[in-house]
């Protein structure tokens, strides 16, 4: 499996993969995610300065931080982690479980990820529900970013409308998990757990 024994973890996730905290205030899980991740930016949703309901403060920080990502990073990949999910894994094994299912097959193979359902390194269709964990890779950022600008909804839907209308791959791994913790994202008045 991918020469196991000689897999450079450590590298292939600090060097491949720039990773953010979303976060309203910085409570909730944002300490414990942080501890997994100490490279992690946190984002708070605090300093957003669009009117409108929390969805559209949310998505504004989300496309802020894939913007931010763009023009400021130097890894391959970002990873936007919500402040209500939890780590399947140890420390170690979610790293080694983050390698191993972003290592491309081919050199080229640009793909997002939804990293908070099961898949089995296979491409999946998107399904726009929820946004938990999500990677975005550099190479198609740009134009995935005016799509989102250009669609109302929210940004989880938003993300499968983007994927679909710019054929951007996606393909899905399990290393988060919700929390069980109210979301303070709200879709037309439903509290989304």
């Amino acid at each position: 499996m991918l020469y196991e024994a000689n897999l450079n973890v450590e590298q292939l996730v600090s060097q491949r993969i720039s990773v953010v905290i979303l976060t309203k205030d910085g409570q909730r899980n944002t300490q414990a995610l942080k501890s997994h991740f100490p490279q992690a930016r946190i984002s708070l949703g605090n300093n957003v300065s669009t009117e409108g309901s929390l969805e559209d403060i949310y998505k504004e920080k989300y496309i802020q931080e894939l913007e931010y990502f763009m023009k400021h990073s130097k890894t391959m990949l970002v990873m936007l982690l919500e402040d209500d999910v939890i780590p399947v894994y140890t420390n170690k094994t979610l790293w080694y479980h983050l390698a191993i299912n972003t290592v491309p097959l081919f050199s080229n193979d640009l793909a997002n990820f939804d990293c908070s359902k099961r898949g089995l390194f296979l491409t999946t269709t998107s399904d726009g529900n929820k946004s938990l964990c999500r990677m975005f890779s550099k190479e198609n950022l740009a134009e995935q970013i005016k799509c989102l600008r250009s669609i109302p909804d929210p940004i989880d839907i938003t993300i499968h409308y983007c994927q679909e209308q710019l054929n951007i791959t996606q393909k899905r791994f399990l290393a988060f998990v919700h929390s069980g913790m109210p979301s303070v994202i709200q879709h037309q008045d439903v509290i989304i757990y």
